[in-house]
This record gives structure tokens, sequence and C-alpha cells, in this order.
């Protein structure tokens, strides 16, 4: 009967005790990372977690505002480099004495032209 008594108990603690997260097991279990670094983490998670729930809108924004500048991004990169191409085609015209013979449009006509490659 004393086995009968000390069962349940044993169920108990295990039932009381959560289960490991899967990264705890393949970090601190499997690798060996040093186990004074997990309460310094699970107490890191715990204010991230904290500072997440209070500032959700804050977050929100941000994201939002990253994901319109990384959609942005390329097609302000190439325009620059359409931009400083043509500005350094129309010097350079310029400086060959072309200036005088043709007027301003028709070198940034040809300056367009040359730097999509026509």
């Amino acid at each position: 009967m004393a086995s009968n008594k000390t069962k349940p108990e044993f169920e108990k603690k295990i039932q009381t005790n959560p289960d490991l997260p899967w990264w705890v097991e393949l970090l601190f279990v499997q690798i060996g990372f040093p186990d004074k670094w997990l309460p310094k983490i699970l107490r890191r998670k715990n204010i991230a977690r904290k500072y997440i729930d209070e500032n959700k809108i804050i977050i929100k924004y941000l994201v939002i505002i990253s994901i319109g500048l990384m959609y942005t991004l390329p097609s302000y990169k190439y325009f620059q480099s359409q931009n400083s191409c043509i500005k350094y085609q129309e010097l350079k015209s310029i400086e060959n004495n072309n200036f005088s013979t043709r007027n301003k449009l028709k070198i940034k006509a040809d300056a367009v032209k040359i730097c999509n490659g026509a």
C-alpha cells in the first residue's frame, strides 16, 4: 500500500512541472550550453513578452513602415543610379564641347539613351 500512496504524488509532480520547450532541449541538453544561461534567457524572454504586450500598436506601425520602406527601396536605388548616370553623361558631353552645337534638351535625351543602353 505504501507504493500506491507514493505513485500518485510522483504523478502529481510530473503534472505540475511543465515540459521543457524544444529549444531548451536542443540547446542545453543536446548541444551542452552552460546551465547558468537558462535562467537569464527565460527572464529576458518574459521581459520581452511583457514589452511586446505593452507596445503592440507601436510595433505594428513600425513593421508596416519597415515593409513599406523595403518595398520601395529597390526602385529608389534604381532611379538614383539612373539619375547619376544621366548627370555623368551630360557632364561628359559638355566637356567634349558638344554643348555649343546642341541645346540642353538634346544633350539630356542623348544621356538618357546612353544610360538605357540604346
